[in-house]
Protein backbone atom coordinates (compact mmCIF):
# COMPACT_ATOMS: atom_id res chain seq x y z
CA UNK A 1 0.00 0.00 0.00
CA UNK A 2 1.61 2.94 -1.21
CA UNK A 3 0.11 6.21 -0.08
CA UNK A 4 0.58 8.97 -2.17
CA UNK A 5 -2.92 10.71 -1.34
CA UNK A 6 -4.00 8.11 1.55
CA UNK A 7 -5.32 10.08 4.75
CA UNK A 8 -4.39 8.57 8.38
CA UNK A 9 -7.93 6.81 9.01
CA UNK A 10 -7.33 4.78 5.67
CA UNK A 11 -3.87 4.11 7.17
CA UNK A 12 -5.58 2.89 10.25
CA UNK A 13 -8.13 0.82 8.20
CA UNK A 14 -5.29 -0.93 6.35
CA UNK A 15 -3.63 -2.16 9.21
CA UNK A 16 -6.65 -2.91 10.89
CA UNK A 17 -7.00 -5.81 7.92
CA UNK A 18 -3.45 -7.14 9.48
CA UNK A 19 -5.04 -7.87 13.06
CA UNK A 20 -1.84 -6.12 14.40
CA UNK A 21 -2.59 -6.32 18.03
CA UNK A 22 -0.71 -8.25 20.29
CA UNK A 23 1.46 -9.06 17.30
CA UNK A 24 5.25 -9.60 17.74
CA UNK A 25 7.28 -7.59 16.68
CA UNK A 26 10.17 -9.09 14.71
CA UNK A 27 12.48 -6.21 13.66
CA UNK A 28 12.68 -2.34 14.05
CA UNK A 29 15.15 -0.68 11.61
CA UNK A 30 16.54 3.05 10.69
CA UNK A 31 18.70 4.13 7.80
CA UNK A 32 20.27 7.05 6.74
CA UNK A 33 20.39 9.41 9.56
CA UNK A 34 16.80 7.82 10.69
CA UNK A 35 15.08 9.20 7.86
CA UNK A 36 13.99 5.86 7.17
CA UNK A 37 12.65 3.45 10.18
CA UNK A 38 11.16 0.25 9.77
CA UNK A 39 8.97 -2.00 11.89
CA UNK A 40 8.18 -5.64 11.14
CA UNK A 41 6.02 -7.46 12.78
CA UNK A 42 4.05 -11.18 12.69
CA UNK A 43 1.56 -11.54 10.89
CA UNK A 44 1.29 -15.54 10.03
CA UNK A 45 2.95 -18.91 9.24
CA UNK A 46 4.01 -17.86 6.00
CA UNK A 47 3.84 -13.54 6.22
CA UNK A 48 5.16 -10.74 7.89
CA UNK A 49 3.67 -7.37 7.89
CA UNK A 50 6.31 -4.76 7.12
CA UNK A 51 6.07 -0.90 7.87
CA UNK A 52 7.68 1.66 6.19
CA UNK A 53 8.06 5.09 7.40
CA UNK A 54 10.12 7.74 4.79
CA UNK A 55 11.52 10.88 5.32
CA UNK A 56 11.13 10.62 8.94
CA UNK A 57 11.28 13.43 11.27
CA UNK A 58 12.02 13.37 15.32
CA UNK A 59 11.47 9.70 15.93
CA UNK A 60 11.90 8.60 19.09
CA UNK A 61 12.02 5.55 20.77
CA UNK A 62 11.13 5.05 24.31
CA UNK A 63 12.11 2.06 26.62
CA UNK A 64 10.24 1.36 29.93
CA UNK A 65 13.07 2.51 32.98
CA UNK A 66 10.97 -0.42 34.77
CA UNK A 67 11.58 -3.45 32.76
CA UNK A 68 14.60 -4.93 33.01
CA UNK A 69 16.93 -6.11 29.84
CA UNK A 70 18.12 -8.97 31.29
CA UNK A 71 18.78 -10.64 27.90
CA UNK A 72 21.08 -10.43 25.56
CA UNK A 73 19.33 -7.90 22.82
CA UNK A 74 21.93 -8.05 20.82
CA UNK A 75 21.09 -12.50 20.39
CA UNK A 76 17.14 -12.21 21.23
CA UNK A 77 15.85 -15.43 19.21
CA UNK A 78 12.45 -15.08 18.40
CA UNK A 79 10.64 -16.19 21.31
CA UNK A 80 12.86 -13.81 23.31
CA UNK A 81 11.61 -10.76 21.52
CA UNK A 82 9.68 -8.82 24.39
CA UNK A 83 7.56 -6.64 22.04
CA UNK A 84 4.40 -6.61 20.95
CA UNK A 85 1.76 -4.15 19.29
CA UNK A 86 -0.60 -2.66 21.40
CA UNK A 87 -1.99 0.22 19.86
CA UNK A 88 -1.23 1.95 16.86
CA UNK A 89 -1.88 5.77 16.47
CA UNK A 90 -2.21 7.72 13.26
CA UNK A 91 -2.79 10.98 12.75
CA UNK A 92 -2.86 13.47 9.35
CA UNK A 93 -0.73 16.64 9.58
CA UNK A 94 -1.64 20.08 7.93
CA UNK A 95 0.38 21.98 9.27
CA UNK A 96 4.10 21.54 6.86
CA UNK A 97 3.97 20.81 3.72
CA UNK A 98 6.77 18.41 3.65
CA UNK A 99 5.73 16.09 7.11
CA UNK A 100 2.20 14.44 6.18
CA UNK A 101 1.82 12.22 9.11
CA UNK A 102 2.61 11.30 12.83
CA UNK A 103 2.26 7.80 14.34
CA UNK A 104 2.95 6.83 17.61
CA UNK A 105 2.89 2.82 18.15
CA UNK A 106 2.88 1.28 21.61
CA UNK A 107 4.81 -2.03 22.23
CA UNK A 108 4.74 -2.86 25.76
CA UNK A 109 8.03 -2.44 26.94
CA UNK A 110 8.44 0.41 24.48
CA UNK A 111 6.80 2.99 22.48
CA UNK A 112 8.03 4.88 19.32
CA UNK A 113 6.69 7.67 18.04
CA UNK A 114 7.43 9.71 14.86
CA UNK A 115 6.78 12.38 11.94
CA UNK A 116 7.13 11.32 8.59
CA UNK A 117 6.07 12.56 4.93
CA UNK A 118 5.72 8.96 3.31
CA UNK A 119 4.53 5.77 4.62
CA UNK A 120 4.50 2.02 3.17
CA UNK A 121 2.49 -0.85 4.05
CA UNK A 122 2.72 -4.42 2.97
CA UNK A 123 2.50 -8.34 3.78
CA UNK A 124 5.86 -9.58 3.01
CA UNK A 125 7.02 -13.74 2.53
CA UNK A 126 9.10 -14.76 5.71
CA UNK A 127 11.25 -16.65 3.44
CA UNK A 128 12.12 -13.45 1.59
CA UNK A 129 12.32 -11.57 5.08
CA UNK A 130 15.26 -13.64 6.48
Amino acid sequence: MKNKNINAEAIIKKLELFNYWDSKVLDISSSIFFNNVTICFEFDDICIVKMSFDSCYNVSFTHFFGYDKKIDYCNLNKQQIPYFIQNIVVKDLHDYDYIRYYFKIEMFPAVIELYCKEFNLEKVSISIYK
